[in-house]
């Protein structure tokens, strides 16, 4: 979530990330504090800077609170219209874009997906160091703010004429600021693992299977016409009757111009591909709406190509 994921998020030009967002606020939070000065004889400015802070980061951080926010986004996170869902239709949707262009095949495709959920699982097992890690930080930063507060207390008379109370409270600052990124972060990164999980699970007990099962389909469709080549190009001695009313002819030098075209022409046979893979998905589209399916992208071309390969391949040729 320090880059926004849904569209609200991408679009709303506050949403910044983490690091940002406090480093940009942390200015406006310290003139506020150190404006205020003291007040019956006691200087609460450091005070009321660790207040400025806190505040930000129970209320108004992303119009919410940190926890608040986390809680929210993490509680609603695989609704249909949210994080998983728009992860996980943008990845499909660039998939079958690569394999409609011809990009990728569908074999490629499943090879990428495999790569993609062992990183992901990889990332997934690394979050809980991480967070081990920040919170280590976020001990060492609040044992030098509590050592900032009491060098605060004890400034005398000299100490404020060489204006030392001014550089504790610049160095408070810098160290509020990264605590509370720290803190953060410990919020950013539990709802990550949670939100990866949730991910990994719908492209691992999903998507993974609707592409396997495609590449099956379209297995299927090869192998049919590759059946009906042989029989219709076989010229073998035992089939060659001469009691059949068969004459086959075959001009060599065509044979041979015909197969240095296939190899010569490779971009005819990707149009020719690509036409062939736009002609199968309009074909699934047509039978997806006469059937108020409700699939997409792979899926709708297992349910609605794949399971009828003579249609499918033949109805747009």
């Amino acid at each position: 979530m320090s880059l926004g994921i849904l569209k609200v998020e991408v679009d709303n030009p506050r949403w910044r990330p983490l690091e940002d967002d406090w480093r940009e606020i942390a200015p406006h939070l310290a003139q506020d504090a150190w404006e205020e000065g003291k007040k019956d004889g006691l200087d609460s400015r450091l005070n009321n800077l660790q207040r400025a802070f806190e505040q930000r980061y129970n209320e108004t951080f992303r119009g919410i609170g940190v926890d608040k926010l986390y809680e929210t986004v993490g509680r609603d996170i695989g609704l249909p219209d949210r994080h998983v869902a728009e992860i996980c239709d943008t990845l499909e949707n660039w998939m079958f874009q690569q394999w409609l262009e011809g990009t990728y095949s569908v074999s490629e495709l499943e090879t990428f997906l495999d790569d993609l959920l062992e990183s992901l699982n990889n990332r997934v097992n690394a979050i809980p160091s991480k967070v081990e890690t920040v919170k280590s930080r976020l001990v060492q930063l609040y044992e030098r703010i509590d050592e900032n507060n009491t060098r605060f207390a004890k400034v005398g008379i000299i100490g404020r004429a060489l204006n030392r109370p001014g550089d504790i409270f610049n160095a408070q600052t810098g160290l509020l600021t990264e605590a509370y990124h720290q803190r953060t972060l410990i919020q950013a990164w539990n709802f990550a693992e949670k939100l990866l999980r949730r991910v990994t699970a719908e492209l691992r007990d999903r998507l993974r299977p609707e592409v396997a099962d495609f590449r099956v389909g379209l297995s299927s469709v090869n192998d049919f016409f590759r059946r009906r080549i042989e029989q219709t190009c076989q010229d073998s001695v035992r089939n060659n009757i001469e009691a059949a009313n068969v004459v086959k002819f075959f001009e060599p030098a065509g044979v041979r111009r015909f197969c240095r075209s296939l190899l010569e022409q490779e971009q005819w046979q990707r149009s020719w591909a690509g036409t062939i893979r736009r002609a199968m998905v309009e074909s699934a589209k047509e039978h997806k709406q006469r059937m108020s399916g409700r699939e997409k992208h792979f899926a709708m071309l297992v349910h609605h190509s794949s399971r009828h390969p003579m249609r499918c391949a033949c109805s747009r040729m």
